[in-house]
């Protein structure tokens, strides 16, 4: 077994970034997305717009999600991309980083705005056993929301079960909230994928120099050995395909 996945917060296409305004990226982000090569790809602040751009420009894969606002289409997407002639779906859900999870919408700690989390147990075709992967996208704002949240995170992930969490945590690998996910002795005790990519920073507001620390992440549990990262931190085609470098890590079964 050999799986690729890859996290990419693809900006929001609301906004005007002027000469970055999604409209003017789409088949750019589309390019960045295959060039990852990846069987996931878990996609941070993804309305429903943007997915619907990007299907045409991606004839290879699927996708699922909901709106965060409303749990249907309302607001960003922490959307999965994923390659149906190499991944298997067998379920998935949403839910929220508050003090009521599966109630869509639902915010609490001081947060900013509205964060939620998309899950599913997958499985590659040629391979068969499942794993559950997770795409969160934390809060900015808030400090507590970002622990508080890392706490409802891993009481959604069963013990002993293989997973892997994708994400922009707005939060560097040294940060608390990341810690308490990685801290080998305490549930999830998860392993940070890339350690050695963008170390200066993921986030680069389109201009290709990167603010760090690193705020987008693969973790994995010790059932899955990372054997290769990377990101994408060139143009494609001419334009930056988002203001995050998009990053990919590679792993086989232990």
């Amino acid at each position: 077994m050999s799986l690729r996945v890859a996290t990419f917060n693809i900006r929001l296409g609301t906004v005007d970034d002027g000469e970055h305004s999604w409209p003017a990226r789409a088949r750019s982000a589309a390019a960045a997305i295959r060039a990852l090569d990846a069987d996931l790809v878990g996609l941070q602040e993804a309305y429903r717009f943007q997915l619907e751009d990007l299907e045409p420009l991606l004839e290879e894969w699927d996708w699922i999600g909901v709106g965060r606002e409303d749990g249907f289409q309302k607001g960003e997407h922490a959307a999965w991309l994923y390659r149906r002639n190499r991944v298997t779906i067998a379920s998935w859900g949403t839910f929220w980083f508050s003090e009521d999870p599966d109630e869509p919408g639902s915010v609490s700690w001081g947060t900013a705005c509205t964060r939620s989390c998309t899950w599913a147990r997958v499985a590659l075709l040629s391979d068969g056993r499942p794993i559950l992967v997770y795409n969160l996208h934390w809060d900015h704002a808030s400090t507590l929301a970002r622990r508080q949240s890392a706490k409802v995170l891993a009481g959604r992930i069963p013990v002993g079960e293989a997973c892997i969490v994708v994400g922009d945590f707005n939060a560097g690998p040294e940060d608390p909230e990341v810690r308490d996910l990685t801290d080998p002795e305490r549930h999830p005790a998860l392993t940070d994928a890339a350690p050695d990519v963008c170390r200066s920073g993921s986030w680069h507001d389109f201009t290709g120099r990167a603010k760090g620390p690193r705020i987008d992440h693969i973790l994995a549990s010790s059932h899955l050995q990372p054997v290769a990262s990377g990101a994408i931190t060139e143009r494609v085609h001419g334009l930056w395909p988002s203001d995050h470098f998009p990053i990919w890590s590679q792993f086989v079964w232990r």
